[in-house]
């Protein structure tokens, strides 16, 4: 069930994870158990919610508590003690009540410091992760992403990789996390839509990558005309060794840079030059390639 709380002191301490913990702190919250993550917008929530994920506490303007927060708050009101009280997530002590703290718009933004998207908070309990080889059990159709440090980037590959039917993602360690605040809202929720995990930071992910089944063609910019060379977003040598054949896009020379190498049956492939506002572009510029490389049954 939920209880609505109307935000009086701003340094109550049960609000410190909305403005004052980082994402790793919020990573590391509760261990050596898994943390806690923010979700933010309607949306975002919505598709958190409907993948399983548990709400903790919200944080919202007053006003969304009748209006676009009504029917999540609802959802959530129905929850069960048995619905709070999965394996990983025992650890929950106030199981059975989930607060919404509700404030004026003006309020929240002395709180968090700036104004929030669509006026809507939620901290979710953590998901346990899935092995890359349950994970790829049964996927025809796999992203990887090979070091991805920026969130941003990593939401819009997500929404991409949603876009084009892929099965699963999955990430090297490097990689920013899919379920930090902007990667998640960027992604408007798909990371919640599209099973992820990552690779051992033990193994060499090419490795792992090779034994999954399907062979796999990347794809990648042209080299540049003028020099031979290629340009920096060019497939690296380790996932190179695996791939079964290279197939090059002819594109733009002022955009060669910025641009992500793609590879196609059943692997796509993303370097950390990927730009936001160019990701969708780019992948739908090569669907069809990618969608006639890639075999079907």
């Amino acid at each position: 069930m939920i209880n609505i709380i109307q935000i009086k002191d701003l340094d109550a301490p049960e609000l410190q994870i909305y403005y004052n913990l980082n994402e790793a702190q919020l990573f590391h919250y509760f261990e050596p158990k898994p943390g806690i993550f923010i979700a933010e917008s309607p949306k975002v929530i919505e598709r958190a919610l409907d993948a399983g994920c548990v709400p903790m506490s919200f944080l919202m303007e007053k006003k969304h508590v009748e209006t676009q927060a009504k029917e999540i708050l609802a959802r959530c009101d129905k929850l069960q003690s048995r619905d709070l009280t999965q394996e990983s997530l025992v650890y929950r002590e106030d199981e059975h009540v989930i607060p919404v703290y509700v404030a004026e718009v003006e309020m929240l933004a002395k709180i968090t410091g700036y104004q929030l998207t669509r006026g809507m908070l939620c901290a979710m309990y953590r998901p346990a992760l899935s092995s890359v080889e349950q994970l790829c059990k049964n996927a025809r159709r796999v992203a990887i992403l090979e070091n991805v440090v920026n969130p941003t980037n990593v939401g819009a590959i997500f929404r991409s990789a949603a876009a084009l039917g892929m099965d699963a993602v999955l990430l090297t360690q490097a990689c920013a996390d899919p379920l930090y605040r902007r990667a998640s809202r960027v992604s408007m929720g798909t990371v919640f839509q599209i099973p992820w995990t990552y690779f051992d930071k033990s193994a060499s992910w090419p490795n792992a990558a090779a034994v999954l089944g399907p062979p796999t063609r990347a794809m990648e910019p042209q080299p540049i005309p003028s020099s031979g060379s290629r340009p920096k977003s060019a497939i690296t040598p380790p996932p190179r060794k695996f791939c079964s054949g290279i197939i090059t896009m002819e594109m733009a020379r002022h955009r060669m840079t910025a641009l992500p190498p793609l590879s196609s049956a059943g692997i796509l492939t993303v370097k950390p030059t990927v730009v936001k506002n160019m990701i969708i572009k780019t992948v739908c510029s090569v669907a069809s390639k990618l969608m006639d490389a890639m075999p079907m049954e």
